[in-house]
C-alpha cells in the first residue's frame, strides 16, 4: 500500500508539473497581467520572473539572478501551482490555479518572504479583476469590473492609504483615481446621515469631482518630486445614532492630513480634510483644501456644528434660551456653515470675524452666569481652533478682548482658559507657516515653553495648569533632563489628583524612577490569555509599546525580531499595543506575525496601560533584568543588542 500511494503522489505530481508548464505560457498568465508575453512552450524560472503585477505601485522582491533561483510545483487539495523561491529559499511568487480549471487565477507577489500584493481572476476568464495589497503592503482591495487593469472602486481602504491615494492623484491630475476616492451615491445611502447633511455632501461631492482638475493643475505644493510620508490625523470619532437625526452610528475622521517630502527635502502637509466609514472602506467628502498659501485649511465638517448645535439644544432644554438668543445661535450655524465652504484665507478670516462678535453678542446675551460659562468656554475653543487652522490671523486680538472687556475678576478659571488657548493655538498657528524653518522652530519652542512656564506662575492652580504641566515635563523628558521632567511630572501628581492628566503624569513619574526597581505589568493578551511580568522572571524582557499607525515602532520590531533570534529563549519581548481598537491591532497582527506577548486595553494612548508608565510618545521601550527590576527606562533600539549582550553575558 505504501508503495501505491507513493506512486499516485509521484503520478499527480508529474502531470501537475507538465500541465503548469503550459499554464506558465503567455495564455495562462501573461493575458491576465500587464507584463512581457512568456513565448516559451515550456516555461523557466526567467519567464515567471518576468511577469509583473497589474498595478504598477507595488513594491515586491526582484531577485538580481534569476538564474540562481528555482521554481517549484505545488499541489493542494483542488488548488495546485507554482512556487518561485529565491537562492536564499526565500518564497518570491505564487501562481495560483484555485478551482481546478487548469488556468491560472492567482498571481502573487513576496516581498521579504511576506506576500505583498495578488492580482486575482475572480471570475476565472484569464483576466485579473481584483488586485488585493497585502501583508506590509497595506489592505487596499481594489475592483476593476470592466477587466482593463484600471481599478474602478476600491472595496477596502484604510484612512492611511486614502491621504496617500490623495496625493498621488493631485501629484498626476488623475481625476479618475481621486473620484474613486469620494463616497459614492449608493453609500453616501447608507451612511445614514440626516437628509439636510444628505444634501450638503452631495454638493460638496459634485463640486469636488469638478473641480478637481483646476485645482491639481494650479496647486504646486505636491511637486512631481514629492512623495507621501505618513497620515497625520488625531483618531476617529463616533457620532452615536439619533444625533441630529442621523439614523446609523457614524465613523469619521475629522481634519485629516497628509505629511509629504518635496523635492529639496522639506516636509507639507495636505489638507485632506474630513473622511467617513463605509463598510471596509474609507471615503473622502471634499476636496484637499490650502494648497497654496492663499488658502487655509478647512475645519472639521461634523463635529465644530454638533458642538454648537448641541451646546444649544442642551440650554433650551433647560429653559436658558431667550427669542434674542436663539436668533443669534440661528445665524452662527449658517455662519459655520459659510466659513466650512470658504477656500480662501481672506474669505475665512473675514467670517470669522464676523463669527468672533456673534459669540461675543451671545455670551452678553446669557441669561445667567452658568449659560454665559459655557458660551465663553465654545468660544475660546472654537477661535483657538481657528487660529490653529490658520483661518483667524487676527484671532488672538479676540481672545484678548475676551479677557479685557468680558471676564471679571472672579473668572479666574475662564480666564486662565482663554490665555491657555491664546498660547497653545498661537505656538501651533506659527509651527505650520509654510517659512518655518529649524532655526525658527527652535526659537518659537523655546518661547511657547517659556510663555507655559510664566502661565503656570500665574495660574498656578487653573484647571489647564496639569496640562501646562504635562507638556513642560514632557519636553524636559526628551531634552534629557529627567529630573526637571520628575519635578514638574510630581507637580500634578501632588496639587493636581483629579485631573484628566494625573495618571499620566503618576505614571510618567514611576517610570522615570523606575531603574533598579521591580516592575510590575499585568493585562490580556491577543488571544485572550492574562499576562503577569512576573511569570517571565529569569528572563531579560522588553516592553514595547507600539501602534500600526507608528512607523518607527514596526521598524523597531525588526531590530527585536533579530535580538530574540540571536539570544533565543533567555530573551522575551513584550508588546503593549496603543491602537484606539482591538482590531486594528489584530489586522496588523495577522500580517505582521510577532513571536512574543502583545497586550491591549481600549482607549488607544489613555489606556490603563499606557498610563500606568505614562508614556506619552512612541515608540517607548524599557528593558528588564532577569530579577524584574528596571535597568533602562527608556531604551532604544540601536542600544538594544548591546545592553543584552551587557545583561546575558
Amino acid at each position: 500500500m505504501r508503495r501505491s500511494t507513493k506512486s499516485s503522489v509521484q503520478r499527480r505530481l508529474l502531470d501537475n508539473f507538465r500541465r503548469f508548464r503550459r499554464l506558465l505560457s503567455a495564455v495562462a498568465l501573461g493575458a491576465a497581467c500587464s507584463a512581457t508575453s512568456v513565448q516559451a512552450a515550456s516555461p523557466t524560472v526567467e519567464d515567471a520572473l518576468k511577469l509583473k503585477p497589474v498595478q504598477t505601485d507595488v513594491s515586491y522582491d526582484i531577485p538580481e539572478a534569476p538564474a540562481d533561483c528555482r521554481l517549484e510545483n505545488y499541489a493542494a487539495g483542488k488548488v495546485s501551482g507554482w512556487h518561485v523561491y529565491s537562492s536564499s529559499q526565500q518564497l518570491l511568487r505564487r501562481f495560483l490555479d484555485t478551482n481546478d480549471d487548469q488556468r491560472v487565477d492567482h498571481w502573487c507577489y513576496y516581498k521579504n518572504g511576506v506576500e505583498v500584493y495578488r492580482d486575482v481572476d475572480s471570475d476565472f476568464d484569464g483576466k485579473a479583476d481584483q488586485f488585493r495589497w497585502l501583508g506590509t503592503g497595506g489592505i487596499r482591495w481594489g475592483v476593476d469590473a470592466d477587466e482593463d487593469g484600471a481599478i474602478d472602486a476600491w472595496k477596502v481602504i484604510s484612512p492611511e492609504e486614502v491621504t496617500s491615494e490623495t496625493v498621488t492623484a493631485i501629484q498626476e491630475g488623475d481625476a479618475a483615481r481621486f473620484g474613486r476616492l469620494l463616497i459614492s451615491e449608493e453609500e453616501l445611502q447608507q451612511l445614514g446621515v440626516s437628509d439636510s447633511q444628505l444634501d450638503d455632501i452631495r454638493k460638496r461631492i459634485k463640486a469636488a469631482k469638478s473641480e478637481f482638475t483646476g485645482l491639481a493643475r494650479a496647486q504646486q505644493k505636491i511637486g512631481k518630486d514629492a512623495r507621501w510620508i505618513h497620515f497625520g490625523g488625531s483618531q476617529p470619532g463616533v457620532i452615536p445614532a439619533a444625533t441630529k437625526d442621523n439614523t446609523k452610528d457614524i465613523y469619521v475622521y475629522d481634519n485629516v492630513s497628509a505629511v509629504i517630502a518635496q523635492g529639496d527635502g522639506k516636509h507639507a502637509q495636505v489638507a485632506v480634510g474630513t473622511l467617513v466609514q463605509v463598510g471596509q472602506a474609507w471615503r473622502l467628502i471634499d476636496l484637499p483644501s490650502a494648497l497654496d498659501e492663499s488658502q487655509v485649511a478647512r475645519g472639521g465638517y461634523f463635529f465644530q456644528e454638533m458642538l454648537t448645535s448641541n451646546l444649544a439644544q442642551a440650554q433650551a432644554q433647560a429653559g436658558a434660551i431667550s427669542p434674542q438668543m436663539q436668533k443669534l445661535i440661528t445665524e452662527l450655524a449658517d455662519l459655520d456653515k459659510e466659513i466650512e465652504a470658504a477656500r480662501t484665507i481672506t474669505t475665512k478670516a473675514k467670517l470669522n470675524e464676523q463669527r468672533a462678535q456673534l459669540l461675543m453678542d451671545i455670551v452678553k446675551a446669557a441669561p445667567n452666569n452658568e449659560v454665559r460659562d459655557v458660551w465663553v468656554q465654545a468660544y475660546a475653543d472654537t477661535i483657538g481652533a481657528a487660529i490653529q487652522q490658520g483661518a483667524f490671523p487676527n484671532g488672538i486680538k479676540y481672545l484678548r478682548q475676551l479677557v479685557e472687556t468680558v471676564l471679571k475678576p472672579g473668572d479666574e478659571q475662564l480666564v486662565a482658559h482663554v490665555e491657555f488657548v491664546a498660547i497653545s493655538s498661537e505656538y501651533e498657528r506659527q509651527m505650520g507657516s509654510p517659512d518655518i524653518d529649524e532655526e525658527k522652530i527652535g526659537k518659537l519652542h523655546e518661547q511657547w515653553l517659556g510663555d507655559l512656564e510664566k502661565f503656570i506662575d500665574k495660574h498656578p492652580k487653573s484647571e489647564d495648569a496639569p496640562e501646562a504641566l504635562l507638556q513642560l515635563g514632557f519636553n524636559q523628558e526628551f531634552a534629557g533632563k529627567q529630573e526637571d521632567a520628575v519635578k514638574y511630572y510630581d507637580r500634578i501628581v501632588s496639587g493636581f489628583p483629579a485631573a484628566r492628566v494625573h495618571a499620566k503624569a503618576a505614571g510618567a513619574k514611576r517610570r522615570l524612577e523606575s531603574v533598579g526597581k521591580p516592575l510590575t505589568l499585568t493585562g490580556t493578551d491577543s488571544t485572550g490569555k492574562s499576562f503577569q511580568l512576573s511569570s517571565l522572571r529569569g528572563k531579560v524582557v522588553l516592553i514595547h509599546y507600539w501602534a500600526s499607525w507608528c512607523e518607527v515602532c514596526t521598524q523597531d520590531m525588526e531590530t527585536i525580531r533579530k535580538a530574540q533570534a540571536k539570544f533565543g529563549n533567555d530573551f522575551v519581548p513584550v508588546g503593549i499595543n496603543c491602537d484606539n481598537q482591538a482590531t486594528e491591532m489584530a489586522a496588523f497582527l495577522k500580517k505582521n506575525r510577532l513571536p512574543w506577548p502583545q497586550l491591549h486595553e481600549p482607549m488607544g494612548m489613555e489606556n490603563r496601560l499606557v498610563n500606568e508608565l505614562g508614556v506619552l510618545s512612541l515608540p517607548m521601550m524599557l528593558l528588564v533584568d532577569k530579577n524584574g527590576r528596571v535597568v533602562n527606562n527608556n531604551i532604544d533600539a540601536s542600544q538594544l543588542e548591546a545592553e543584552l549582550e551587557k545583561q546575558l553575558r
